[in-house]
């Protein structure tokens, strides 16, 4: 079996901690940020099973979404 990877962008990345962090600040706790946190984490899982999801990039073997 093949393993897949993703691989998030920086940008990617810094709206993903802006996020948790915005939700952290609302809440007052990390319980919320967590949950999401597992959840980006089960969408990523998703993505390696199906990995024919998203557009193609042009010139490269990848995928975004």
């Amino acid at each position: 079996m093949v393993r897949r990877k993703v691989r998030w962008s920086h940008t990617a990345i810094n709206d993903k901690l802006l996020i948790l962090e915005y939700w952290y600040r609302k809440t007052g706790n990390a319980k919320y940020s967590h949950q999401l946190d597992k959840e980006f984490q089960n969408i990523t899982d998703h993505l390696k099973q199906f990995h024919e999801l998203g557009k193609k990039a042009p010139h490269q073997k990848r995928r975004v979404l």
